[in-house]
């Protein structure tokens, strides 16, 4: 451990860890599970759209509450949402009950917890630690959450050797369930407010406005924006084929080792690119590697 860094925080990296590790599999298994109960190539992108529309409908409402509300709160509530609506695909698949549907619903539920989790996350670490110590705090909370989301799709494969998705699933249940249970053993709320949540419900569409008015006045920022939602276009194009296109034209079977190859090998390339990207200095030429990558 870190000195200096205070029991607070390391119940908080703690929790962010252990959700991000059962986001990353979920992120796998979820379209694995629609593919498998549909065989549809287009249902399958679905859930990947499923997937990404919270964040584009509730990304700047997440934010605004965040600022405005007891982020430990927040956290806590988007935590136990999650478990819950994905609770639903390991019951109805333990009552031989589970639909496409089912699957979809919960994914964007659940994704909508994290979105609003995200919104309180980004403050927190300012708040649980003194200001010479946030460096090593940040780099402690996001080199853990890369190496997560790193290690998810090639853990999955392996588990996807003796277990179904929706059992894969249930990690997920479980590591939004232990993640509320840690913040809750963080002691502070990790904001400061006064006013009353009347005025804070009235100040969101404000909060909301400021928002989009700074980011058009940053046109660095705002090509910023426009790498980042063409990478995430990218990103779930990829996952909305990977899974349909190996099954039916490679003949790789949606379980089992060689499927747990396929993705491990993903991490492996994910981590290379991360390590050679991690040499390129900042400003126009990080751009540029990014658009061409």
């Amino acid at each position: 451990m870190i000195r200096g860094l205070g029991r607070d925080f390391y119940f908080y990296w703690a929790a962010r860890g252990v959700s991000k590790l059962g986001s990353a599999l979920t992120m796998v298994a979820l379209p694995l599970l629609v593919f498998k109960l549909s065989g549809s190539p287009a249902l399958t992108s679905l859930m990947v759209v499923v997937d990404t529309t919270p964040m584009v409908l509730f990304g700047m409402l997440g934010g605004a509450v965040g600022d405005m509300w007891p982020r430990r709160t927040i956290m806590m509530i988007a935590d136990i949402c999650s478990a819950v609506a994905l609770s639903s695909i390991v019951i109805c698949s333990w009552l031989d009950q589970l639909s496409v549907a089912v699957v979809l619903v919960a994914g964007f539920i659940s994704q909508t917890g994290e979105v609003m989790y995200d919104g309180a996350n980004w403050g927190a670490t300012p708040a649980l630690v003194q200001r010479d110590a946030l460096d090593r705090a940040n780099g402690l909370v996001w080199g853990t959450q890369s190496l997560m989301e790193l290690a998810g799709p090639g853990l999955v494969g392996m588990l996807l050797v003796v277990l179904s998705p929706s059992q894969v699933v249930l990690f997920d249940v479980v590591s939004f369930a232990a993640s509320a249970v840690l913040i809750r053993a963080v002691s502070t709320t990790m904001s400061d407010h006064t006013s009353s949540q009347t005025a804070r419900i009235r100040n969101i569409p404000h909060e909301i406005a400021n928002g989009l008015r700074y980011l058009r006045t940053r046109a660095g920022l705002a090509r910023l924006v426009g790498v980042g939602t063409t990478a995430s276009a990218a990103v779930g194009a990829m996952f909305g084929i990977l899974v349909p296109w190996a099954v039916e034209r490679l003949d790789v079977p949606s379980s089992g080792w060689m499927f747990s190859i396929m993705m491990a090998s993903w991490s492996l390339g994910a981590a290379i690119g991360a390590f050679a990207t991690g040499r390129v200095r900042a400003g126009e030429r990080a751009i540029f590697v990014t658009s061409v990558s």
